[in-house]
């Protein structure tokens, strides 16, 4: 590549190139930059030969990344986020509450009653300010990967390991435990009538991304024979009636309510499992990152609460034991 100095033009080019690349085309990147296609291509075009390289890809064969192009975005992606994390250091030093704050999320735990996120973000923007705040859903090794890459700031969730490069912090439990649909030859065996045998024995769904030597000797035994990425994806093959899987008692309270799942022998296929929230130790905690754990660590059960700050203007692994 030849010798690029970059100008504020050139960061609103590169800024449209990491929509595009992003959105896997043009198309799709029209409504989020609110410009028409012909503008789109035009400005990629004017990149490209400030670059003097071929970014991408475009036609009847669909659009794609040129392995330069691959690399620009790369670097692309680390430009805008060093640029951001400047904005935000700066933001630190002289006391302004602004920038940008990342959060990667386990899903399935909006209705989780001690899971209060929104109080707080709730209490993190009564602290004024300009923070821009995205939230990322993903399953545990995505949010792990997430926050030691330096894409997310804070992650919450389930992590079922331990890694040196992460700072992990107790903030709520959540009860798991074993559910089939309505249909499901167990649904309708009473207490006498129903034994680990039989649920050893059925068609089990299992979180892909937990290891079965984290379980339970009896847990390992399960006949599995599906596997989901998420808690939520789980509930598909037990609302199918042809699996038993383990799943958040709150993800599953609305269904046992309308009678499509009900619980088998929560005495003993049942655990607890303890969700953190996590930050990459070796990165410096700006002003926004501390606040808002601040604000986490207030309304967590497992937390201390952090006093409330006047408004400013301007997994661990599963804690498996019967119940």
């Amino acid at each position: 590549m030849r010798r690029f100095r970059v100008a504020n033009t050139d960061l609103h080019l590169l800024h449209v190139f990491l929509t595009v690349a992003r959105c896997e085309g043009f198309s799709a990147a029209q409504a989020e930059l609110n410009v028409s296609q012909s503008t789109i291509s035009k400005h990629i075009s004017d990149l490209e030969t400030r670059l003097g390289l071929t970014l991408c890809r475009r036609g009847r064969t669909g659009f794609a990344l040129t392995p330069e192009g691959e690399e620009v975005l790369d670097a692309c992606a680390t430009l805008f986020s060093q640029l951001e994390e400047f904005r935000t250091s700066v933001g630190s030093i002289t006391g302004e509450f602004v920038g940008e704050l990342i959060v990667a999320v386990n899903d399935a735990n909006v209705t989780h009653d001690e899971f209060l996120l929104h109080k707080a973000i709730e209490r993190f923007k009564e602290r004024g300010g300009d923070v821009q705040i995205t939230l990322q859903l993903g399953p545990p090794n995505t949010i792990e990967r997430m926050v030691i890459e330096d894409k997310a700031h804070l992650g919450i969730g389930f992590f079922p390991r331990r890694l040196p490069t992460l700072d992990y912090e107790p903030i709520f439990t959540s009860r798991i435990e074993l559910f089939c649909g309505p249909e499901h030859p167990l649904f309708d065996a009473g207490p006498e009538n129903l034994t680990q045998e039989d649920i050893i024995a059925m068609p089990h769904a299992r979180r892909g991304y937990v290891s079965l030597d984290q379980a339970p000797a009896l847990h390992r035994q399960l006949n599995v024979q599906a596997t989901a990425s998420s808690m939520e994806g789980l509930a598909y093959p037990v609302l199918s009636n042809r699996f038993h899987a383990f799943l958040p008692t709150h993800l599953a309270a609305r269904w046992v309510e309308q009678g499509q799942m009900r619980s088998l022998m929560p005495e003993i296929f049942a655990y607890t499992s303890q969700f953190d929230m996590i930050r990459r130790k070796a990165v410096p905690q700006t002003l926004v990152v501390k606040a808002f754990m601040e604000d986490v660590r207030a309304v967590a059960p497992l937390s201390a609460p952090a006093p409330r700050r006047k408004r400013r203007r301007g997994a661990h692994r599963d804690v498996l034991s019967s119940p």
